[in-house]
């Protein structure tokens, strides 16, 4: 039987670390390697994406991708990685947005693939969490 995978989109410009990616992920999740942030955009746009990885030590202006990105789904995880996050870094990409998350290269790749697990499901919990009041009477 095969089951719907959930669909990841990738911006990773270094060729080894996109197949370390592949391999990792490609069993449990459907991937959308991206070239160019256009083609981002039009994943994001145009799929039911339920996260986005973005190495942020190979592109320049990666907030400004970011808020593109929160402002076409707010809802949207991402899951950023470097070398070296610094602290301003990391506020600024706070403030954009609440479901980013941070991870230091290099990593253990079964701790990577549990963490994604846990953002997707934490994700898919989000999305079907429904508030029920009662009234008193």
């Amino acid at each position: 039987m095969n089951r719907i995978k959930n669909k990841i989109v990738i911006f990773e410009r270094d060729e080894s670390l996109r197949e370390s990616l592949n391999l990792i992920l490609e069993d449990d999740f459907t991937l959308l390697f991206a070239n160019s942030v256009k083609e981002v955009l039009d994943y994001i746009n145009s799929q039911r994406i339920k996260l986005f990885i973005l190495d942020i030590d190979n592109i320049s202006n990666n907030l400004k991708l970011i808020k593109q990105i929160k402002t076409i789904s707010p809802e949207l995880n991402i899951l950023l990685l470097s070398v070296n996050f610094k602290l301003a870094f990391q506020e600024k990409a706070i403030k954009i947005g609440t479901d980013i998350r941070f991870q230091e290269k290099p990593f253990n790749p079964n701790g990577l693939l549990e963490r994604i697990h846990t953002i997707i499901r934490g994700y898919s919990l989000k999305r079907h969490t429904h508030v029920i009041r009662i009234k008193n009477t």
